[in-house]
């Protein structure tokens, strides 16, 4: 009897110790910031607008989801994240803060936070990125005004005016157009005077774009004022 008292003993101290480690490994998937298995998600992207600022990271409540740094005048592509209220912060790539917001982070959704701003006054743009298509032959288009250097500004497709007034950190609803080549331009709303122009840019038919401005205006170079056509789906 014993003897076989102490065999179920040692039966049970193993189960116990291969319990603890199957909970050991559980808990560490749960708390692995990149593991996404069987876990409701978002796409979250970063578009750098910022002149001073340099290349730009995304953090999701201390979380880095854009594995390499952003430069100015160009996006991320979307990365996965968890869902729920969400302190975001925009870094430099030596770590210092630039920017920073809350906001909630709904399953499934995609968000792109745009930087902006210069030294003193950087700050977040946060969009809800609405993929649902447009109309048959239509595609859908917004208008992002990141230029703080641009009091009031208007957009313009192919010479047809889409967007009036637009303010530093303003964003339009999105509007339809017919799907095809445009040429994006940006005018004073004081003067109509053309401050940018966006390269030929295709739109595609049951696609969502985001039309934004980076860079200052009246200046040349890197810096320039600049019209970019971005796709959100």
């Amino acid at each position: 009897m014993h003897h076989i008292k102490t065999i179920t003993c040692k039966s049970i101290l193993k189960l116990l110790l291969v319990l603890t480690c199957v909970v050991l490994i559980a808990s560490c998937k749960k708390h692995d910031d990149y593991d996404f298995t069987a876990t409701v998600t978002a796409n979250v992207r970063l578009v750098n607008t910022s002149t001073d600022g340099g290349p730009a990271k995304l953090y999701m409540t201390d979380v880095l989801r854009t594995p390499n740094a952003v430069s100015f005048g160009t996006a991320s592509a979307y990365n996965l994240t968890y869902t729920g209220q969400v302190d975001v912060s925009v870094q430099s790539a030596s770590n210092t803060v630039l920017a920073t917001t809350n906001t909630a982070i709904d399953a499934q959704g995609n968000y792109t936070f745009f930087l902006t701003g210069t030294t003193g006054s950087y700050g977040v743009i946060t969009l809800n990125d609405n993929t649902t298509a447009a109309a048959s032959g239509k595609a859908k288009v917004r208008f992002v005004q990141a230029s703080s250097s641009v009091t009031s500004g208007n957009l313009l497709g192919n010479g047809t005016a889409l967007f009036s007034a637009q303010a530093f950190k303003a964003v339009s609803d999105y509007s339809e157009v017919s799907a095809g080549t445009y040429v994006f331009t940006v005018t004073n709303t004081g003067s109509a005077a053309v401050l940018a122009t966006s390269a030929s840019a295709t739109l595609q038919a049951g696609k969502n774009y985001t039309v934004y401005t980076s860079g200052i205006s009246g200046t040349t170079g890197t810096t320039a004022l600049a019209v970019n056509v971005l796709a959100n789906n």
